[in-house]
């Protein structure tokens, strides 16, 4: 009965941390988006640029996810070998930024549909709304 009533709380108090990471990403007006390594990711709904994506992630106590920290996971959870983001291959249909700079003007989007890095763009225009934040 002991054993049973741990196990009870152990799953009352993993769910509470759960709600309370969707409360967090509901709250900042975002989406909950699941890897395929069942990590799980804060996305915003509306596009942003760069400084943005980084400053929306931060207002909800997270990070932009990097680039390529974020995009691997076991192959035999990620088989596909001809994507550069496995993890996230088609879990959205959308682009994100990543906090990996690519020289001092640039940073690395993720096309989330097909998992490969499409574009790197300047980050430094404030007006340049081309991808989501993806935040862990």
């Amino acid at each position: 009965m002991k054993n049973f009533l741990i196990t009870i709380g152990c799953i009352l108090t993993l769910s509470q941390i759960v709600f309370a990471e969707e409360v967090t990403c509901a709250n900042g007006a975002g989406t909950i988006i699941i890897g395929k390594n069942k990590t799980q990711y804060c996305m915003s709904k509306r596009s942003l640029n760069w400084w943005t994506a980084l400053g929306w992630c931060q207002s909800i106590g997270k990070q932009l996810i990097s680039y390529p920290n974020a995009c691997s996971c076991p192959e035999s959870i990620c088989p596909e070998i001809l994507s550069n983001c496995p993890n996230l291959t088609g879990v959205a249909d959308t682009i994100v930024w990543t906090s990996t700079l690519n020289g001092p003007k640039s940073a690395i989007l993720i096309s989330l549909s097909i998992g490969q890095i499409i574009a790197e763009r300047n980050n430094f225009p404030r007006d340049y709304a081309i991808g989501k934040a993806l935040c862990h």
